[in-house]
């Protein structure tokens, strides 16, 4: 469909020859620095808003491997950037990219989209525990995130990855024994006066964070690993931001410590103390393909930690210096004066940040130049969400008898029969399983909604069943005995 715009005979000149324009007429188009390339997508998340560049109303989205150089959320109310966030993961947990969440804030609505989701009240792991990582690895790289999470100098980082060390020469520790060696700390005499101090200021900043309401909830008694939460989608639920800081910090550290990709860390930046020191942390998770949604209220809070993540969604901004480093973060510019929509002449100017309403978003993906406004729909919220006590998830149980319970080995020979017959029907699993009959069929349903299996529609129509990676973890935990 071709769109009328006004034209000088000097602009003409630049894109139709005369002779042309006598045999065919005008026909005229916008330059090609504003029709960039159709962007490839694997799942949409909003729609395009009208630009010089791109048509109105046509989908918006992400490709996977957008997802592992990051994203940056900010601007707007909470609603609307936790609206925002729940849209572009849900999108990519359908296809195996899954988020790994911590927060004091609502993300209930997540479930709506993605029902394999695990809501947690508390954090399902042990934030102390290095796993299967190198201990003193894991005393470096949490010590550095800590510090970022709750405001610690550089010397009281020190003497907190010192006591981690100390604690990992005797086992797993608690905040308690951990709160313990700092006290050593700061009463020993082969210290200098100045780390003493360090170590007193910090015993009273531990202090603090274990006497927040609901501190018991940031270290359960009966741990998940971390391997196992990254296979389906997560989020902790903890009742104060500053539980939430050290528990997202701690996801951090795990995510660099352990050989293991394909997901997202959400990082609020306004509930750490100095987000600025998250840069490296950035860096090296993108090196890694380890992806990081960083949510804040406006730019600045980041710092130069913001530079690292590739895919940028600004919405709403009203301040002058929150836009201007948005001009310079995104790129954007004026318009040439021909355009002559006052909506698109405007869109690459900085001051179209004031004017965004709720659900618009200038957007920047890591593989393009090129800024687009786009709308995000809104997500409806889930009333009386089930939350997962972590203290019953844990245990030392699977991920599939922690989902299924005492139905975990009726489950397990449905995945081993689809393992063994690909692409089968729900009445060839039912005939397959003549013990199980009808509760085979539902098991089934039950296993495609967690992901341990996946389905699709055949040459001949039928909707048929197949295993997914989470479902052959499954069966590899069975066949070693976990």
């Amino acid at each position: 469909m071709l769109r009328k715009f006004y034209v000088t005979g000097e602009e003409l000149s630049r894109y139709v020859t005369f002779e042309g324009v006598a045999r065919v007429g005008v026909a005229s188009r916008p330059p090609a620095e504003f029709t960039p390339p159709p962007l490839p997508m694997d799942f949409a998340v909003g729609l395009l808003v009208e630009a010089e560049n791109v048509e109105p109303h046509n989908a918006f989205g992400f490709t996977v491997e957008n997802m592992a150089d990051g994203a940056l959320i900010v601007g707007g109310s909470i609603e609307e950037r936790m609206n925002t966030l729940v849209r572009i993961m849900a999108g990519a947990s359908k296809l195996g990219w899954t988020l790994l969440a911590a927060t004091s804030k609502d993300l209930s609505h997540f479930k709506v989209l993605v029902p394999s989701v695990k809501l947690y009240d508390g954090f399902p792991l042990n934030p102390l525990d290095p796993e299967d990582a190198g201990g003193a690895e894991y005393a470096t790289v949490l010590s550095r995130l800590l510090q970022s999470a709750l405001g610690l100098t550089d010397g009281q980082r020190r003497v907190l990855e010192d006591a981690l060390m100390m604690c990992y020469d005797e086992g797993v520790p608690t905040l308690v024994e951990l709160r313990e060696k700092v006290r050593e700390a700061s009463i020993s005499e082969l210290r200098s006066p100045a780390e003493r101090r360090e170590a007193e200021e910090l015993h009273r900043v531990l202090g603090a964070l274990m006497s927040l309401t609901g501190a018991e909830k940031l270290t359960p008694k009966a741990p998940l690993k971390f391997k196992w939460v990254t296979e389906v989608p997560m989020v902790a639920i903890l009742p104060d931001p500053r539980l939430a800081a050290a528990a997202q910090a701690s996801l951090l550290a795990k995510a660099l410590s352990f050989k293991a990709e394909g997901f997202s860390v959400l990082v609020e930046l306004d509930v750490f103390e100095n987000p600025r020191l998250l840069a490296d942390a950035f860096r090296r998770l993108r090196e890694k393909h380890v992806g990081v949604v960083a949510v804040a209220p406006t730019l600045s809070q980041g710092g130069d930690a913001v530079k690292f993540l590739g895919n940028r969604i600004v919405h709403r901004l009203e301040d002058g210096w929150e836009m201007r480093f948005a001009e310079e973060l995104m790129g954007l510019r004026e318009e040439e004066s021909s355009v002559q929509s006052e909506r698109r002449h405007r869109l690459y100017q900085r001051e179209i940040l004031r004017f965004l309403e709720w659900g618009e978003a200038v957007v920047q993906r890591s593989d393009t130049p090129h800024p687009v406004m786009v709308l995000f729909g809104r997500v409806r919220r889930v009333a009386g969400a089930e939350l997962e006590l972590v203290s019953e998830a844990g245990g030392g149980r699977t991920p599939l008898e922690v989902d299924f319970g005492g139905d975990a080995g009726d489950s397990l020979k449905v995945i081993q029969l689809v393992h063994d017959f690909p692409q089968v029907t729900l009445g060839q699993v039912v005939g397959g399983l003549p013990e199980l009959g009808e509760k085979a069929r539902e098991l089934a349903l039950r296993l495609a909604d967690r992901g341990y299996l996946a389905s699709f529609r055949d040459g001949r129509g039928r909707k048929v069943f197949v295993v997914t990676r989470r479902g052959e973890e499954a069966l590899r935990r069975a066949q070693c005995g976990r």
